[in-house]
């Protein structure tokens, strides 16, 4: 298949990506992948409850992956093939060992290390927030090294906030949660630098009642109570009277100095005549995590 740009002219997630160098270590090392990286990586890191996945083998304590769907709990589907972008078995307590043997015990040279944790930079000049295996960019004007994973059933997130000293991983055996968001939060209880910040918000809308087809304005404040929050996303949300949500609109990239106020003006035109309700949300850069959630501080009747 063609390539889908030239190489160093843009950035894309891909996992083909990974099946490649699993190929290619197994090529050139003459193991299978799962020797390869049992013997290289696991085994000097004293992760002893991590393997591949496997479908088949009695593995003591394996957790049940479920998923959510209209509010009811369910088993996750088995997949019967499993890439080597992913998918291990493994328990928090190995994951931080592996994440002490990075550190210290690493078998990955110093400027590989450095290379793994660095945006790569295209031909243009320009850089994408990606290193080896690793987002990079920032959260609260700290640095923030991560990724998340997804299998059926379970998610995982692994944070690592290096001006702090201070790394959080988070497993779950629930295919919906927001691990990224949690884990996120979970580092501001140890850094006081990463607590995420206080907001109040309020809103109105002139028009309480209006005809439906006809266009309201939606006049949203929001508060910073104390703490600056660059990058933020103000969300706005219309639910109806099921409180699903018929309409959504965000202000992105919204800088907050401490104690600022700010009032967004958002319009939106109800198509159907019903009870409506304005909720609205702020949260971090790209959506993680979530500052603050005013559930219906509007309400509106469309006739």
């Amino acid at each position: 298949m063609p390539l889908s740009f030239q190489p160093g002219e843009k950035w894309l997630y891909s996992n083909v990506g990974y099946y490649v160098l699993a190929e290619i270590i197994s090529k050139a090392s003459g193991k299978s992948w799962s020797e390869f990286i049992s013997g290289r990586l696991f085994a000097p890191a004293g992760m002893t409850s991590t393997r591949l996945l496997t479908l088949t083998a009695i593995v003591p304590h394996r957790a049940s992956g479920y998923e959510q769907s209209d509010g009811k709990m369910m088993n996750a589907e088995n997949w019967i093939a499993v890439r080597p972008s992913g998918a291990f078995l493994s328990t928090v307590l190995d994951l931080a060992k592996w994440d002490t043997f990075l550190d210290s015990r690493s078998p990955l040279t110093a400027s590989s290390l450095e290379q793994m944790r660095t945006p790569v930079r295209l031909n243009d000049g320009t850089s994408a927030n990606y290193g080896f295996g690793w987002y990079v960019d920032s959260f609260l004007r700290r640095t923030r090294i991560h990724h998340d994973g997804q299998y059926p059933g379970f998610r995982s997130d692994y944070e690592r906030f290096e001006d702090d000293q201070l790394s959080v991983i988070v497993l779950t055996n629930s295919g919906s949660s927001r691990v990224d968001s949690l884990a996120v939060k979970i580092a501001g209880f140890f850094a006081p630098a990463l607590a995420t910040p206080p907001f109040t918000v309020s809103g109105r809308a002139p028009a309480q009642s209006i005809q439906s087809g006809k266009p309201v304005t939606i006049y949203i404040t929001a508060k910073d109570d104390g703490k600056a929050a660059p990058g933020s996303v103000v969300e706005m949300e219309v639910w109806d009277e099921s409180r699903k949500p018929v309409h959504k609109q965000n202000r992105s990239n919204e800088n907050f100095a401490p104690g600022e106020v700010k009032t967004y003006e958002f319009s939106w035109t109800p198509t159907n005549a019903g009870k409506y309700t304005v909720s609205v949300g702020i949260y971090g850069p790209k959506w993680t995590p979530s500052y603050s959630w005013n559930q219906e501080i509007v309400a509106i009747i469309a006739h």
